[in-house]
Formats: structure tokens, sequence, C-alpha cells
């Protein structure tokens, strides 16, 4: 499960280590950071004397850097938002993507800071990702300036005229080749991803993967091959292929996720996260291949990875706060905590009824569907088994649980009876489903599935299983939200004319040419019909941050309900169609707030403890459910040279 961490307020950066040892593993740890509060985005200096990483101090985020225990710790910039942190080769320097007033634009600022940070764009569209070169003299970054895909540019370190790299239709993300010489190059379009090496001196840009869903991780030190993780196999594994073309190599295979693998710096090893056993941990694997070691053995939540200069450890984020289920009256008032233990629990999906509550849990070891009451109590099991159940939903009468399993080696959507028993698969069988999303009368399913190969289609299927069929012709479509009177369904699909990323579509169920429904936004998700059918709700993507806008269900009278910095996300329409509930960081924290569906003043739902999303609201719009988590991690490294060595008691 990857809960949703924030970067959340320091109360100093005075920061020194202190040891300890992993639980279950027996190998040293060391946390770095011993003040409470949220790190993130960190990284090591290329001679590994310091490190760099994120605070955030409840209105803004802060770059620092410090010496690797913490100590002589120093402020270099701040702002609003910021991503992607590199250092320079020579550890001079720090680039970085910043969002302010403007759309995001990339930044320089020397790494002992000093100095106010250089900006070295200034444009009215989205640059991020920035990359020194091996060298130190360019800038590899990612903007969307030209034909508004992603593609890859660069541009001198020091600032000047941007050079286009990349002419793809879709997404692009890239990294230098460790001598300079070329990019390995990630292109996604039309709901796929795949890899090619792109050489600096003119040369014809060569395929290194073709199945489609593969993602770019990291070259070796040596620049031979480079690894990636890869859903060809069903969830994520990670593999590697040679970076002159060849035979790619799978380097790990579970039924449950693996992500971030991280080359040590002698290339002999790769450290990765995985779900194995139920729960994030950090793992490494032999980079020839081989059995993985288990490096930790917890219950705590573990994100970002990376290994330490000298290869002896291995650095991450660790949280030992999980996540659980809240409910908020939707007119404001205090939060509520349902759920309770040392174990995640996440996606809470409210009864039409309104008097239980279903969520995911990892409280039995792997990833199980629960009930419990509203108003509290013990919860009890409704889908529990050996591989991973989530995401569950409420069948309109409140008598089944559709949800997801991996059950099968993909991704499949199964549905229950709400008191348990004999489940039904729902999607087909062998091909991957998603974005599962009940009829109105509870009779049909809409999903995205990729089961006739290619890119995802949206399809539907009876709710008690039986044949599914294509809806629309359209690639990569996910249903968003279904008519009320289940007649019509909008798609959101990459499958768009123009210089769009994502749009809307609305098709009828039985039959039917589709009509596209957001001609003047670039990217659109998702899209939700309100109670009454006459109005369509969505988030869309302009002016460098989210906002929300609600047309008529043809699409015309488009009214824009927020124009804010910040990001308003995740929208969910009030039983009475009168008022939109929506996810925002204009805070500095993800909170819920609730503004008029026809415009006006936003007003605050709830803001504390942390939250991960509004998840869902009573039929009768009294209750909010939402997922929340405190607000403090820390970073902590953990001496692996035993594990690797074979000295572990």
């Amino acid at each position: 499960m990857k809960a949703h961490i924030a970067l959340t307020a320091l109360a100093a950066v005075a920061i020194t280590a202190c040891g300890g040892g992993d639980a279950d593993t027996g190998l040293e740890r060391s946390t770095v950071t011993t003040q409470e509060g949220s790190y993130g985005n960190y990284g090591y200096s290329p001679d590994g004397s310091r490190m760099a990483f994120i605070r955030w101090d409840g209105q803004k985020e802060e770059i620092w850097t410090a010496n690797p225990d913490g100590s002589d710790a120093v402020r270099v910039a701040s702002t609003v938002d910021v991503e992607t942190v590199d250092w320079s080769p020579d550890g001079q320097t720090l680039a970085y993507m910043a969002v302010g007033d403007d759309p995001p634009d990339l930044f320089t600022v020397p790494a002992r800071g000093g100095a106010e940070p250089t900006r070295l764009t200034t444009t009215s569209t989205v640059e991020v990702a920035p990359r020194f070169s091996p060298d130190g003299s360019q800038l590899l970054f990612v903007s969307n300036r030209e034909g508004g895909n992603f593609n890859l540019w660069r541009m001198p370190a020091a600032g000047g005229p941007a050079v286009r790299l990349t002419t793809g239709e879709g997404g692009q993300n890239g990294l230098w080749s460790p001598d300079g010489t070329g990019l390995a190059v990630e292109s996604c379009a039309g709901g796929k991803c795949a890899l090619s090496l792109l050489t600096l001196d003119g040369g014809a840009e060569q395929p290194l993967t073709t199945e489609g869903f593969e993602y770019l991780e990291e070259w070796s030190p040596d620049g031979s091959e480079l690894l990636f993780t890869s859903r060809r196999a069903g969830l994520r594994d990670i593999w590697a292929v040679p970076a002159g073309g060849g035979e790619p190599r799978q380097l790990t295979n579970d039924i449950r996720d693996e992500w971030r693998p991280r080359y040590s710096p002698d290339g002999q090893w790769v450290a990765f996260h995985a779900e194995r056993g139920g729960q994030d941990d950090v793992w490494v694997v032999a980079a020839s291949g081989g059995e993985p070691l288990r490096v930790t053995n917890d219950p705590a939540e573990e994100f970002g990875l990376e290994w330490t200069p000298g290869g002896d450890g291995l650095t991450f984020g660790y949280s030992e706060q999980v996540n659980q289920i809240y409910v908020v009256p939707t007119d404001g008032g205090d939060p509520r905590q349902v759920t309770f233990g040392n174990d995640d629990n996440v996606a809470g999906a409210i009864s039409p009824d309104g008097q239980l509550i279903a969520f995911q849990s990892e409280r039995g070891g792997g990833e199980d569907i629960y009930v419990v009451p509203v108003a509290g109590g013990e919860p009890r099991g409704v889908a529990t088994s050996a591989v991973d159940e989530y995401s569950p939903q409420w069948s309109p009468d409140g008598t089944k649980l559709l949800f997801l399993s991996t059950a099968g080696g993909v991704e499949g959507i199964w549905v229950i009876p709400a008191e348990g028993g004999e489940r039904v698969r729902v999607s087909p069988e062998g091909a991957n489903a998603t974005d599962a999303q009940w009829s109105p009368d509870g009779t049909m399913i809409a999903f995205w599935s990729d089961a006739g190969g290619g890119v995802g289609k949206t399809m539907v299927a009876p709710a008690t299983g039986g044949e599914a069929r294509v809806v629309a012709d359209l690639d990569n479509a996910a249903p968003t939200s279904w008519s009320p009177d289940g007649r019509s369904l909008l798609l959101v699909s990459t499958n768009v004319p123009g210089d769009r990323t994502l749009g809307v579509y609305r098709v009828p169920v039985d039959g039917g040419s589709p009509s596209f429904v957001t001609s003047d936004f670039a990217t659109v998700f998702p899209a939700r019909w309100s109670p009454d059918g006459s109005k369509i709700g969505l988030q869309a993507y302009a002016d460098g941050h989210w906002d929300l806008y609600v047309m008529d269900a043809d699409g015309s009278n488009v009214v824009r309900l927020t124009d804010d910095p910040a990001n308003d996300i995740n929208m969910h329409w009030s039983a009475d169609g009168s008022t939109i509930f929506f996810q925002t960081n204009r805070n500095g924290t993800w909170d819920i707030a609730a503004i008029p569906a026809e415009g006006g003043e936003i007003r605050w739902v709830a803001a504390s403890p942390m939250i991960d999303s509004p998840s869902d609201i009573a039929e009768d719009g009294s209750l909010i459910v939402y997922t929340g988590t405190p607000m403090y991690n820390s970073l902590v490294t953990v001496n692996v040279t035993p594990l690797l060595e074979g000295d572990q008691e």
C-alpha cells in the first residue's frame, strides 16, 4: 500500500543521529532526523559530503542541505511548492522546480545558501524535473512549452535558450547517460509507456522496450544497462535492459508491486521497495539476479530510497504513523476516528443507509476488505485471502461490495455479498482492470481493462459476472461517472483532438457514437454527473494548477468554480447537487472544503488530522468519509553490510 505522504511541519532542523536496529532483520539503523516534522525529495551530493532534503513549515516548502548525519543543516531556498532537487556534479549548486503564483519554473541556488535563487525559465507553461548533465554544463528538463505535450528539452545550466530534444505526442521522461552522450527516454502515449535511447549527436532514437507498460528508473553506474519497472507480467516488477539494445531480463517476480529500484554505487546490488509479505519494506537483490534479501520488516510506511555514497547503507523515509478512517459532518465540526490499531486502514466507502463503512486494511498481513459501523466498533472481514483486495465500493442497494483483487496475478474486479460469502469475478480473466463504477440500478459495472490487448478500453459487464463488452473504441478510456438514468457514461480518454492530454467523452452505454464534451481544456480528470444529471462537474489543469468547473451536461455554459495557485482536486457532489466538496492544499496541507455548485465562497469542512483524500459522502449528505494520517516522518539509514556480506546471525 502506498500511503499519501505529505511534507509537513518541521519544528527545527538541528538534527543528529541516534543508534538503533531494525526490529526483525537485526540490521543496525540510524535515525538521521529526530525533530518532529516531515522530510522528502532527498539525495546525496556527488562526493557524499552533504545531503539535500525538503522541509515543510506549514505554509511553504524549504530546501535544506546537511551533513549525512543531519548536522550542520542550512536552509538554501523556500517556495510554495518544490520538487526534483538535483545536485550539480561539483556539489556546489542545486537545481529544482518551484511553483509560486506562476506555473512551475526552474531555478538554481548555491548548495550552501547565501544567495537568492536564480530563475532559469519564465514561460507560461510547465517546466519540471531538472537534471544536470554529467559535466554540469547543461540541464535536462520536461516541458509542454510547444504543442501542449510534455517533451524533453535541454538548456545551459547558467540559463539561456532551450533546445527541444524529443517530439513525442504524449508524456516524456529522461535521464542523462553517465557519459553525457545520450539520454534514456521514457515515452508515454495512448496509455502505453516504452523506453528508448537517444544519442545527442543527431543519431536515430533506438527502441529498447516495446511492451508498453515500462517506466524508466535508473542507469547502471557503468552505463551498460538501465533499470525499469514493468507491468508486462501483471503488477510492477523490476527489469534491466542493455543500454545498447537487447533482451530485457527480469530481476524480481512477485504477485505484489515492487518499485523504486536503485543500483548500489559499485553496480553489484539493486535496492527496491516491495509489498512482499503484505507490507511496504526495503529489499536488495544482486544486480545479476537471484533471491532478494530483506532489509526491513515492520509495518511502518517506507518511501524514497537512496544508497549511502559508500554503498554500505540505505537511506529512506520512514513513518510509524498509519492511515485511519475518519468521518466529519458535511456542515463542519470535529472529525471522528472510526478505525484504530497499528495497521493501515484506507479507502473508506459509506453504505447507502449510512450505517457502515467498507475499507481496506493490512491488519491481516495483506490488503483485505473489512466493514465497520459508522458509530464505531470492531471491524469484520468481508473479503480476506492470500492475495491483495482493495478499493471497496457499495452496490446501490447496499447488499454487495465491489473490490479490486490481484487474484490470478492481474488486477481484476470482483463482487462479494456485503455479509461475506462467495465472490464473483466481473472483469475478464487474465486481463488487468481498474476504475470500476456501479450502474445506478446495480445491475452493471463499468471499468477500464486491457482485455482487448494494446491500450485499455472502457468495458461494461453484468455485476453477477458474464461477458464484458467494449463501450466505445477510445484509447486508454476509463469511466468516471454513470448518468443518473444509467443510459450514459462519462469517460476520460487520451484519445482526444488537438493539443490535449486527457479529455471527457459522453458515451451511450447501449451503443452509439461518443461525444467530446470538454473542448476548452488541455487536461481533465475526472468528471462527474450531478445527482439530477443536468450538470457535469470536473477538475481541469489550467494556468499551472488544478481547478474545479461545472458545465451543462452537453458541455456548454462552463462555470469556473475555483481559481487559486494551489490545487483543488477530488470533487464530490452533495446529495442534493447544491454543493461540491473537494480537497485543496491552499493552506499547505490537504484539507477538505466545500463550494456552492453555482459558484461562490468556499467554506472549510475538515483540516485535521492530515487528510489523504475524501473517499465518499453519505447518501443523505450528512457525513464525509476520508483517510487521515498524522503529520510527521523521519529519515533513517540502515547498515546493509552484514546482509550483503552474509554475516547476519
